[in-house]
Formats: structure tokens, C-alpha cells, sequence
């Protein structure tokens, strides 16, 4: 099985889980194209250029020797088994140059964006770059997306008009499949580490932050060996909604050994991503830090134990090659 993933050519955490996870599984039979060069060993040096410093994903493939010579016209002549556009947002171009050689059924597009909004809504834009209405492509393909709603589903805006519209004018989106990030399996500790603080340096709410003398809200480290030994030394990470639900630092925290504690976690849409976060059972939800207090200090050393292996169970089942083997199960690829 031959599967071409038309790379941007940015890092995209969405993509690069992905496009490792795939690697893991198709080893030279996945062609990315053009090469995605931040992912591979030899241009590690491009850690310090790009989006999160290039924590976790960057510079983790080998350099196999992957066919990607006329690629173009191996699309048009139907030589690959599936066609992924892993960034479907950022694209356009190539997509409207391809569309019309394009099979439906072959063809995987992969919605990353904290938008909960389908790709079909942004009509103005689909219309002025592709020159024609919303492509029936996107009806009839795979399609995945991250920040999954019922919006996601629904046309109109979910108010009284948009609800009566949506009655007379239904959208049919069955096509749409739930997908997450993922962590490498290498990046997962295997035993606990001694805690010797209850805090790490980079908390990202800022009400927390305040309160934590030492703590950062921004980036707290230049390089990923001393960011992810803070998080080892702490017993507690805290994570919230950002831009979108799911980010990286949700599995970083859980791989490191630390507990997540996750603001308003009870707020995030059961279909939208991370999946399976259980509080009390593999993380802990709270609205404040006088609420996240409370339930850390009545957690008994047993009871804490037991979050922590339920984080670390949790963060094993999320790996890069997880997301992309359940993406091949879900498209139907053997």
C-alpha cells in the first residue's frame, strides 16, 4: 500500500503526529512530499526556528530512502492507494490545482485547526481560491477533525434561524471521524521519577502562575532535556484550553509522570479532542486554583498514586502511531 502525504511546509502538531505515527507503520511506503525536513534526524538544528522550539516531534525520523519523483503525475495517473492532505487548511493551493484528479474514497483530508468550524463554512474563501462553490469532495472523502462539535456537523449558526435554516437546508457530514494528537512512544517515561516539588516551571494559567513564585506562564526553557525533567521533578502539571481543547501539553505532562490538572476539563465537548480524560481516575478537573488546592490537598499519597498510573496508562494509548493506525482502521486501509 502506497500513500502520499502532501506536506506543508510548516511545523503542524496535528500533521507531525501524523506523519510520524505513519512512519512508524509504512516505513518507505508513506511518501511525504514535499519532504517535511524539520521531522527528520539530520536537520534537528532547525529546533530553535520554529513554533514550541520543536519540543517533542522535531527531528525524530530517520532519512529512508523515499521514491518522490513525479509525484504530480503518479497522482494523475491514480498510482497511490490514498492521497492525505494532513493540513488541509493551509492546503488550498495544492488542492485546487488537484482536485478534479482527486478519488473520493482515496482521498483523506485532515482538519488540525483549533476552528470548530468545517472546512465547507468557509465558503467566501473556498469560492475565491478554487473559483467554484464548496467541492462535493468534501462530502463524499474522509474526513478528520480535531476540534470536533455539533458545529462541526451543522451549516448555519446554532441559533433560532440558524436552527430553522439548518431543518430545511440539512447538511449531510456522516463522513466526519474524531482525530487527536498523539505523543512518540519514545518520549514516554517507564518508571515514575522522585518528585521533589509539587509545581513545574511553565504553568499556562496565568491565575496559577501568579500564585507560584519561580513559575512562567510563557515559555519557560530553550531546549526539551530540562523542560521535560521539570515536569519529572513536579508531581502536578497544569494544562487548559488555549486557541482549541487539545495541545501537546496535555500528553507531555502525562508521559513525564506528572498528574494533569486540567481547568474546566467538565466545559470541553464529549466528541472533541483529548478523548478518555477521566478526573479522579487519570487526571483532575478545576475552575480555580482555590478549587485545585482543595482536591490536592484531600488527595491521599494511595489516591494520588493511582491518578498518576491512570495518566501514564492513558498517555501510552495515545501515541503517534496509535492516531495513525486508527486513522488507517477508520479509512478502511489494509
Amino acid at each position: 500500500m502506497k500513500i502520499l502525504f502532501l506536506t506543508s511546509q510548516t511545523n503542524d502538531y496535528m500533521e507531525d503526529c501524523l506523519l510520524h505515527g505513519l512512519r512508524q507503520i509504512l516505513d518507505s511506503d508513506l511518501v511525504d512530499y514535499p519532504k517535511k525536513k524539520h521531522m527528520y534526524k539530520e536537520q534537528n538544528n532547525q529546533k530553535s526556528i520554529i513554533h514550541g522550539l520543536g519540543f517533542t516531534l522535531t527531528g525524530l525520523l530517520p532519512d529512508i530512502d523515499i521514491d518522490r519523483s513525479n509525484v504530480i503525475e503518479k497522482i494523475r495517473n491514480n498510482y497511490f492507494d490514498y492521497i492525505i492532505f494532513p493540513c488541509i487548511y493551509r492546503q488550498y493551493d495544492i488542492f485546487a490545482d488537484l482536485h478534479q484528479n482527486l478519488i473520493p474514497e482515496k482521498t483523506i483530508f485532515v482538519d488540525g485547526s483549533d476552528s470548530t468550524r468545517h472546512l465547507a463554512e468557509l465558503t467566501f474563501y473556498i469560492k475565491k481560491t478554487f473559483k467554484f462553490k464548496s467541492p462535493k469532495i468534501f462530502k463524499q472523502s474522509h474526513y478528520f477533525k480535531r476540534e470536533l462539535t455539533k458545529r462541526t456537523y451543522i451549516r448555519f449558526p446554532d441559533n433560532f434561524f440558524g436552527k430553522v435554516l439548518n431543518i430545511f437546508f440539512p447538511t449531510d457530514r456522516s463522513n466526519i471521524k474524531s482525530i487527536t494528537f498523539g505523543i512518540p512512544e519514545e518520549k514516554i517515561i517507564n518508571k515514575f521519577p522522585i518528585k521533589s516539588k509539587l509545581w513545574p516551571t511553565h504553568i499556562v494559567d496565568n491565575e496559577i502562575s501568579q500564585e507560584v513564585s519561580g513559575s512562567y506562564s510563557t515559555y519557560a526553557f530553550d531546549n526539551e532535556k530540562d523542560y521535560y525533567s521539570d515536569l519529572q521533578n513536579a508531581k502536578y502539571g497544569i494544562t487548559t484550553k488555549r486557541a482549541g481543547w487539545d495541545c501537546m501539553r496535555h500528553y507531555e505532562i502525562a508521559a513525564n509522570g506528572a498528574v494533569i490538572c486540567f481547568k474546566n476539563l467538565n466545559e470541553k465537548p464529549k466528541s472533541c479532542a483529548p478523548h478518555d480524560l477521566i478526573p479522579g481516575v487519570n487526571c483532575i478537573s478545576y475552575n480555580s486554583f482555590p478549587d485545585l488546592k482543595n482536591k490536592i490537598n484531600n488527595l491521599s499519597p494511595q489516591k494520588y498514586s493511582k491518578i498518576q498510573a491512570g495518566g501514564l496508562d492513558w498517555v501510552r494509548n495515545k501515541t503517534t502511531r496509535d492516531i495513525a493506525s486508527k486513522l488507517l482502521n477508520d479509512i478502511g486501509a489494509k
